[in-house]
């Protein structure tokens, strides 16, 4: 008898994988969008003009039947499951749909930025859900350092620093231009948009918001928001997510946009009093507000929190079976990602939906008040 490895026996059996669903009241509807920005010409290993893909999540109207969404295009998964040394095949159940019209109204915009080397796929748990509390979510996909992206036509761009968990070294200086590059990307996206909502027709005519605007992101994606929305005055509030703050531009003083940073305790929460957000918070002249999430570490913000354990779980043999709570933290992942949201959805509500009514924001348990009495901004 032919005896199979491990690894080639666990490939044989798929395995079915479900993200959290939306709680919010709304169906959900995504779609991609690629958006070119005739100005700029630095999109790597793509000649020509900025090529940016955009997935847009959003409220959908009801009455069409609902064709469940993939969970990224296959070539992009492919990249991601070999970094993560996944060899099962199997499905990952969104519980979104592929399309359909944005309900009625003018929704609130989000503009959401990915992690250093992550994707705008891999967040599907917090995008989506902000999407089913009505908000129209752009979820941006930042060359060179998205880890991969397909463009329209099949086309495959590898990332420049590698797949997630890559060991890539980087300088603060190298990090502060991606930022730079990263915002300017926001900017366009929501100018872009915008126009779009403004005509007659179209996906977008009618369905965003100009006057309710706000910018999130997770690690490098949450410094990109900061600084986006130091640039773009159409920006009511931005989120950053456990993300250091690198470039000049955090030395600005007099900023009033309201801020609030959501830390894992083992991540930026263990070292804020050393990093540059605290300077740059403690500088800030509007609302603000720092939260941070016990016993999480800097990827409990991702999928990876609820997907890791649902993969370990299914093949013991894994690789990362017994290392993933070294990058998602030893908290429940039900608890964390409905903190995680009912943390976002206090602070948007307020600052970016204004929601009449809505209350002064709050940790929702198990988050906690971020000490950053030391940042002071002098």
């Amino acid at each position: 008898m032919a005896v199979l490895s491990a690894q080639e026996a666990a490939a044989q059996a798929p395995v079915q994988l479900n993200l959290p669903g939306p709680s919010g009241r709304f169906e959900v509807g995504t779609r991609a969008l690629e958006l070119v920005d005739r100005k700029r010409v630095d999109t790597p290993g793509s000649p020509g003009h900025r090529r940016l893909m955009v997935q847009v999540t959003y409220a959908r109207a009801g009455g069409a039947p609902c064709e469940p969404a993939p969970y990224m295009p296959a070539s992009v998964q492919e990249v991601l499951l070999k970094a993560l040394s996944i060899y099962r095949s199997g499905f990952v159940a969104t519980g979104v749909c592929r399309g359909g019209r944005i309900a009625r109204g003018k929704r609130p915009v989000l503009l959401f930025s990915h992690a250093f080397t992550a994707n705008r796929f891999v967040y599907g748990t917090l995008v989506n859900d902000l999407a089913s509390r009505g908000y129209v979510v752009f979820a941006v996909d930042h060359p060179p350092d998205a880890f991969a992206i397909e463009y329209p036509g099949g086309h495959l761009y590898r990332g420049k620093y590698g797949p997630p968990l890559s060991q890539v070294t980087t300088t603060a200086d190298e990090l502060a231009e991606l930022i730079e590059l990263r915002a300017e990307d926001v900017r366009f996206v929501l100018r872009k948009v915008l126009r779009r909502s403004a005509r007659r027709s179209g996906f977008l005519a009618g369905r965003l918001d100009p006057k309710r605007v706000g910018a999130l992101g997770h690690s490098l994606g949450g410094a990109t928001s900061a600084r986006a929305a130091q640039l773009a005055r159409r920006i009511d509030a931005a989120v950053d997510i456990d993300g250091s703050l690198f470039g000049e531009w955090t030395e600005r003083k007099g900023v009033r946009t309201p801020f609030l940073v959501l830390a894992a305790e083992s991540g930026i929460g263990s070292v804020i009093a050393q990093d540059r957000l605290c300077g740059y918070f403690g500088r800030l002249r509007g609302p603000r507000y720092a939260w941070v999430l016990d016993d999480a570490a800097h990827f409990s913000f991702s999928d990876f929190q609820s997907l890791a354990p649902q993969i370990a779980a299914a093949d013991p043999l894994w690789v990362y079976a017994l290392l993933y709570r070294a990058v998602v933290g030893t908290i429940d992942p039900g608890v964390s990602v409905k903190a995680q949201r009912e943390a976002l959805a206090s602070f948007l509500g307020r600052y970016v939906k204004r929601a009449r009514g809505a209350p002064e924001p709050t940790p929702p348990a198990p988050f906690a008040e971020l000490p950053v009495g030391g940042c002071s901004g002098s």
